[in-house]
């Protein structure tokens, strides 16, 4: 038994390191599952931000309608009428593009402060990382205890 202890250690090493590689970075592990809940957050982010920029032009839609279907009464009672008045209306482009500006400077300090975490290196780098980390550690072992 004791001949062979240096082969049972590193297969046991290489059990635990199977089994860690799974749980930790393999297809269903725990890394994985991180990055798929950060694309998650940010999908949801996305939709969250259309469904609002839909809302506001869909306002923008129904103001615009309010103020055809108002200049078009306006110009109807004009022309019945013999003086004739100049409309003016305050100009709105300036305050919509100051509007959209803000909404996506506010969308954005939204992101940033929602995608502050800690920086995780690409999961390929960790399981490279963590093939040749267990590889060189049974190699070791395996050595270390050979008679």
């Amino acid at each position: 038994m004791r001949k062979y202890f240096h082969i049972w250690a590193s297969l046991f090493l290489i059990l635990i390191s199977y089994s860690s590689y799974q749980a930790l970075l393999g297809s269903k592990g725990y890394m994985e599952r991180l990055e798929l809940e950060k694309k998650l957050a940010q999908l949801n982010f996305e939709v969250e931000r259309l469904e609002f920029e839909q809302s506001h032009l869909i306002e923008k839609k129904k103001s615009n309608i309010r103020d055809s279907n108002f200049l078009n009464r306006e110009t109807d009672g004009n022309f019945s009428e013999k003086s004739s008045q100049v409309l003016k209306f305050r100009d709105l482009e300036l305050s919509n593009d100051s509007e959209e500006t803000d909404t996506r400077e506010f969308w954005l300090r939204l992101w940033e402060s929602r995608t502050k975490e800690e920086k995780i290196p690409p999961l390929d780098v960790l399981r490279v990382f963590h093939i040749s980390f267990s590889f060189f550690l049974c190699i070791g072992v395996f050595l270390k205890l050979k008679p």
